[in-house]
């Protein structure tokens, strides 16, 4: 799994350890025959906090 903005400064050790736990839910919830392909919105409860939309698609 790579990110698409390179331009964006991160914590690699922060980076590496959120693209393995992401990495592991993908597979995990496509070997149990989940559909995760698709628009995913992520609302959260605090004004503070930003929602977020996340796009999954399969490429085979």
């Amino acid at each position: 799994m790579t990110t698409d903005d390179a331009a964006t400064h991160r914590n690699e050790s922060a980076t590496h350890e959120f693209e393995a736990q992401l990495t592991d839910l993908l597979l995990t919830a496509f070997a149990d025959g989940e559909d995760i392909a698709g628009c995913w919105r992520i609302e959260t409860p605090a004004s503070s906090v930003p929602d977020w939309t996340i796009e999954i698609t399969c490429e085979m």
